[in-house]
């Protein structure tokens, strides 16, 4: 039985809407639901009402209510502990609201990837933009319903007990975009996202949302944003999923391509290749390095007119904004300066909404 975990504190009437579409999940009475409530919050009256008034079968709701308040990482621990006593969690916060056929996505989902060894965990959300860069996202379309990426997101987890363990180990020997030094005690993100790094391993994202972030005022926003937004899926299929290894849609922690993936494509590119097709990441002194950068020599060079960037290379596209490059410092100006279309969109990119990410 798969159990949805519902992370409550203050924000009633985001816990009222995030409820209201766990009551419409097709399939939902199979679930068990937990609503985990950290005490504390001015508003804490309102949102027990909230909570009794959820519409879900007595015998398999659950109301778990901290003696003391815990804070968000401390919630998010006892939640995600859940899963080696309980099975299979849904980790939910309450900013969230869940597509229709959220639950189908996770069984389906589950059955795929659950003893895969190169997946850490499973998203509800179809990351759309890159953080690092502030640019869209696009994953290689490979025939997939899903695309993988080394780094999880928050806005809807799905965990087992063997991806729990390994969300709470080691994570020193992670490789980490430099804005992961600037998060604050009271994240719990970096931690997992380190781990997931440090393992090797990949999340797996739908390519079409089963749940939404709504960017409401809380701990770390103090406006409300609609940055998030993503369409959500209004009608269940069965999605085709390949696995982990067969993917061509997989993108490492600083959102770049995979260079395995990459090299199995374009023979004149190494394995062992460092992409930086965002001007993102730290690049070493020497070795083989994929850029948008400028450099004082080169082995091929491409075009820049394809999306994803990583389609120049595999269709051979001519031009010179794309390097493979040896002895690159990362320190050398974009050889393609474009133009920043967030904010062209009218996006605000110094919000608050990017204490996340910068």
């Amino acid at each position: 039985m798969i159990t949805i975990v519902v992370m409550a504190h203050s924000r009633p009437a985001s816990l009222r809407r995030l409820l209201h579409s766990v009551e419409h999940l097709h399939r939902g009475a199979d679930a068990q639901l937990i609503v985990a409530l950290d005490p504390g919050a001015t508003d804490q009256h309102d949102v027990e009402r909230v909570i009794a008034d959820v519409q879900w079968p007595a015998d398999r709701l659950e109301v778990l209510r901290a003696p003391e308040p815990l804070g968000l990482v401390g919630n998010f621990l006892r939640c995600g502990a859940l899963a080696e006593e309980r099975g299979d969690l849904v980790l939910l916060e309450d900013d969230l609201e869940l597509a229709v056929t959220a639950l189908d996505w996770v069984r389906c989902a589950l059955d795929q990837y659950r003893n895969d060894p190169l997946v850490a965990g499973v998203s509800l959300n179809s990351l759309w933009f890159n953080g690092f860069s502030h640019r869209r996202f696009e994953p290689m379309p490979d025939g997939s319903d899903a695309f993988l990426l080394r780094l999880p997101w928050y806005q809807g987890m799905v965990v087992t007990a063997q991806w729990w363990q390994l969300w709470m180990s080691d994570d020193s020997a992670a490789d980490m975009h430099p804005v992961f030094d600037r998060f604050g005690t009271d994240e719990w993100y970096p931690a997992v996202a380190r781990a997931v790094v440090a393992s090797g391993r990949f999340f797996v994202y739908p390519r079409v949302s089963h749940a939404v972030n709504h960017g409401e005022p809380g701990v770390h926003f103090d406006q409300r944003t609609s940055w998030f937004q993503t369409p959500l899926e209004r009608r269940w299929r069965s999605p085709h999923l390949v696995p982990a290894a067969e993917s061509l849609a997989r993108y490492d922690q600083f959102m770049e391509y995979d260079p395995v993936v990459l090299s199995a494509e374009v023979a004149d590119v190494p394995s062992d290749v460092i992409i930086d097709l965002t001007g993102q990441r730290p690049l070493p002194g020497s070795g083989p390095v994929l850029t948008i950068r400028s450099t004082a020599s080169f082995e091929r060079r491409w075009g820049t007119a394809r999306r994803p960037l990583e389609a120049n290379v595999i269709h051979d596209e001519p031009g010179d904004g794309i390097r493979l490059a040896y002895a690159v410092t990362g320190d050398g100006p974009p050889l393609v300066r474009a133009a920043n279309w967030m904010t062209h969109l009218g996006y605000d990119v110094e919000s608050p909404v990017w204490r996340h990410w910068v």
